[in-house]
């Protein structure tokens, strides 16, 4: 079977297929939360996680997604640092470690400025753990340098190793090969650097049996080249390119009994009692210890935009835990938030009156959940206002449109 995907020109053919950009403003992360992760000695850490905005990477990786909430050009001098303090400001509590991604490489000079290192740094000082992400080859001088603007805590640097697939590899356009990862990997171990690895289950030009196989090979090659902690990623369409693939049979996600391996296999691997994955519209995949996985379906609701629907999961999924609530009811509250968050337009919060609104519309049989008081309807409206759109007022009577309809849409706009 000839390839749709092209052997030269690769970067042109990735973007030129990409959906549109989510709007993002320099001045402002796209997200932030906090989160229960354990510390590199295993006991549960309260982790802070902010999003920056800034610009994207200079690779076209064939599976990236991430860069929709990225700027086309590099954010003025002094706007991550804001963005950072504003977000730290938000979130309110003393964080035992905080993850500081940016959908790319945190030493890109062109994403985050290095003149803006000692200040980004003087934001986190005093957060013992700080965790960034960066391009395998783009680990060098800089990265000790900025461990040690930061005033004895220590640093970890997350690369996405994705397969060590011989053939896949290349074909995935991140333009590093598995020398260079063992170099940058070298050189953060020689300088007590911590690393994190991020693999993915199932990428393209994979059967389903090669995608398990070749996960659980690049997760067993990345904690022999030292990583601590292993991030297993099952492998999305949506960002054009794996659409693309999809259609012409070279792509396809990977099928819920692989993920259920790949969770055992990562269990067995660990000591963690439990691991959840998010599985987009499809809901999430629970894997407890000792137990069968276990499939949550999403809620079911117009989507108008995921971003930020996993933040949410993993957000509402820390607030339920810390609260009192078990894990069963932790997932199921993640995925009442999260199908909340996807029907916004943009990165969006929720807040407690639409999770209990949500909650008691899920119980009400379809008529009674189109009924809402004067206070509510009222509420929808400033919500839907502040997302730009127009509110309009109808009998609900349009079977056959007729002059008085015309009528009563024209002289919406009076209201």
């Amino acid at each position: 079977m000839v390839s749709v995907y092209p052997e030269s020109g690769r970067a042109a053919w990735i973007t030129a297929l990409r959906p549109p950009r989510t709007p993002v403003r320099a001045d402002t992360a796209h997200a932030w939360f906090r989160e229960t992760e354990r510390d590199a000695a295993g006991a549960p850490a309260a982790t802070a996680v902010v999003l920056l905005t800034n610009r994207e990477c200079p690779w076209r990786c064939l599976m990236c997604d991430l860069w929709r909430h990225t700027l086309p050009d590099t954010v003025p001098p002094g706007a991550l640092p804001g963005q950072l303090r504003a977000a730290l400001s938000d979130l309110a509590f003393a964080p035992g470690q905080i993850k500081l991604y940016n959908s790319g490489s945190f030493f890109d000079p062109a994403a985050v400025p290095p003149g803006d290192h000692a200040a980004i740094a003087a934001a986190v000082r005093g957060i013992p753990r700080v965790v960034v992400e960066c391009h395998p080859r783009l680990v060098g001088p800089v990265v000790p340098a900025f461990r040690d603007r930061l005033a004895g805590g220590a640093l970890e640097v997350a690369l996405g190793l994705e397969t060590i697939h011989p053939a896949v590899l290349p074909r995935l356009n991140k333009q590093f090969t598995l020398r260079d990862f063992d170099r940058a990997a070298e050189y953060l171990a020689a300088r007590g650097l911590g690393l994190r690895v991020f693999v993915l289950l199932r990428p393209p030009f994979q059967s389903e049996s090669e995608g398990l196989e070749w996960a659980v090979r690049s997760a067993e090659y990345a904690f022999t080249r030292g990583a601590t902690v292993v991030s297993l990623i099952p492998t999305r369409p949506g960002n054009g390119a794996l659409d693309r693939l999809q259609a012409a049979g070279e792509f396809a996600p990977p099928r819920l009994a692989t993920l259920e391996r790949a969770l055992e296999a990562a269990l067995a691997g660990c000591e963690a009692a439990a691991i959840l994955v998010t599985r987009a519209g499809a809901g999430m995949s629970l894997a407890v210890r000792g137990e069968t996985v276990r499939h949550l379906p999403a809620r079911a609701k117009a989507v108008f935009d995921v971003s930020g629907a996993g933040d949410t999961s993993i957000a509402a999924l820390a607030v339920a835990i810390a609260a009192g609530a078990t894990l069963d009811e932790a997932v199921a509250f993640a995925i009442l938030a999260s199908g909340v968050v996807v029907g916004k337009l943009g990165t969006a919060t929720v807040t407690p009156h639409e999770l209990i609104a949500a909650e008691l519309e899920a119980h009400r049989a379809p008529v009674e959940a189109k009924l809402v008081s004067v206070a509510d309807a009222a509420a929808l409206a400033r919500d839907w206002r502040a997302e730009g759109l127009s509110v309009g007022f109808t009998n609900g009577c349009f079977d056959i449109l007729h002059k008085g309809h015309v009528q009563y849409l024209d002289q919406t706009h009076w209201t």
